[in-house]
């Protein structure tokens, strides 16, 4: 769907997206979920400023007063893994697809990039943290206490090469008049971007597991 002011479902009064959110956090679902997601983001650019400030402090707070909510959206923080392999594996240590289109090839929003992202945002909603990039969410969770120093800029650091991983791949199939994607492929990488890489995905799965435990996601199936 696209998310564009020309869409009707994305333009509204006040008082019609706080109603929206409000059933959002009463019973949230996929659907739910992907909306709170994207109004996390939210900032007001043009306009009336005063009201957009309005609105993103209500919707802040009530997206925090959902226990549930908060826990559906963790949930989708931890859906996809890592793609971390054996050690002593081709590619050291990392998994790749093995057969298919994509074969010798790993996802890099996917097990990297959108647990970051919507994991810090998740934790910034739960404790009132007005921060929008991933980058300062994950500060000010440091300076919070929510997260410790080192997990903390560790995963600014991690993101920051999976983006810098990704950009540069997307820009070689661009110049090759392809489709970008994620995918890249390890043996592609020298050996120290591989090792790099490596240990980017092991502070996500740390994440991740910070997350699964805070949340009780194992409650939720």
């Amino acid at each position: 769907k696209r998310i564009m002011l020309d869409t009707p479902d994305w333009r509204g009064s006040l008082a019609g997206w706080l109603d929206s959110l409000d059933a959002i956090a009463e019973r949230p679902d996929a659907e739910g979920v992907v909306r709170a997601s994207l109004l996390a983001d939210m900032r007001p650019v043009a306009g009336d400023l005063a009201l957009g400030e309005r609105l993103r402090g209500a919707m802040l707070g009530r997206l925090r007063e959902s226990s549930v909510l908060l826990k559906y959206m963790a949930r989708e923080a931890t859906r996809f893994s890592p793609p971390l392999g054996s050690f002593g594996g081709l590619f050291g240590g990392l998994s790749v697809q093995r057969d298919g289109p994509k074969k010798g090839t790993l996802d890099l929003k996917r097990g990297g990039v959108f647990p970051v992202t919507l994991g810090a945002k998740v934790l910034c909603v739960d404790h009132g943290l007005d921060a929008v990039s991933t980058a300062s969410r994950l500060k000010a969770l440091d300076r919070e206490g929510a997260l410790s120093t080192g997990l903390a800029l560790g995963l600014v650091e991690a993101c920051d090469f999976l983006q810098t991983l990704r950009m540069r791949h997307q820009a070689d199939q661009l110049r090759q008049n392809l489709p970008p994607d994620n995918d890249i492929r390890p043996d592609g990488l020298g050996a120290m971007e591989r090792d790099r890489l490596r240990s980017a995905f092991k502070l996500v799965a740390e994440f991740q597991s910070l997350l699964f435990e805070k949340y009780g996601l194992r409650m939720l199936g």
